[in-house]
């Protein structure tokens, strides 16, 4: 009977072809630019906001994703970055600070980094990371680009196709996502998500996605004021 031997090179590079495949599959395509409507969030009966909230949209984050606009998480544990920071705690407290009263800063910064920010190594190291987030997140006046189209947070609800148009000033034309929360018999404008290149640097198309992100078929959009208008 012959029996069938696997020479050690073979074995080898079926290892290492196998150790790619699983390292490029959490690589990401682009990186999602993550704004919150403050007013919506702060719904949750399960979250406890900080006082008086932000009316304006709050940086959730930045977040890769796959080339189907899916974000990846938690693809790899690199401990504390309380280091880095500690160098750009200043700039981040200007454009990416905690909308919860239970979560300080740094606690959402870590949370955030552990989560989402781990996948852009080895691309990026965690120092470039906050950058592009300190470089990004005050780039975009949503609130302006849709006041100036008469879409006012008053809870009021809106054409999605008007909501979509003012955004879509503030892109430049780039293609976004906007995510939904239902709310009593309204759908509320939740979270919009501005795509980047992989560098952090270009404003891009998000890709085509059927993922309807909370907002359904609604051809109308609730822009809600303070909790107390709602």
């Amino acid at each position: 009977m012959k029996t069938s031997h696997h020479h050690p090179f073979y074995v080898l590079l079926f290892l290492l072809l196998c150790s790619y495949g699983s390292a490029s599959s959490n690589s990401y395509n682009h990186l999602l630019l993550v704004y919150t409507w403050p007013n919506t969030f702060c719904l949750d009966r399960s979250v406890t906001c900080k006082k008086p909230v932000p009316q304006n949209f709050a940086l959730h984050g930045l977040w890769p994703a796959n080339k189907s606009g899916k974000s990846l998480v938690y693809c790899s544990k690199t401990g504390s970055i309380s280091q880095a920071l500690q160098k750009y705690e200043r700039q981040l407290e200007i454009c990416w600070s905690s909308l919860r009263r239970d979560f300080t800063n740094r606690e959402f910064w870590q949370y955030q980094w552990n989560k989402h920010g781990t996948c852009v190594l080895p691309r990026m190291n965690v120092s470039r990371y906050l950058q592009v987030i300190i470089a990004q997140g005050r780039r975009f006046n949503l609130l302006r680009a849709l006041l100036s189209q008469n879409i006012m947070p008053n809870g009021s609800s809106y054409p999605r196709s008007s909501v979509e148009a003012a955004i879509l000033l503030e892109t430049r034309g780039q293609k976004f996502y906007i995510s939904c929360q239902n709310f009593r018999n309204g759908v509320l404008i939740k979270e919009i998500y501005i795509c980047l290149d992989a560098n952090g640097r270009k404003v891009i198309h998000c890709p085509y996605s059927n993922n309807p992100r909370g907002c359904g078929r609604s051809m109308k959009l609730v822009f809600p004021g303070p909790a107390s208008r709602i």
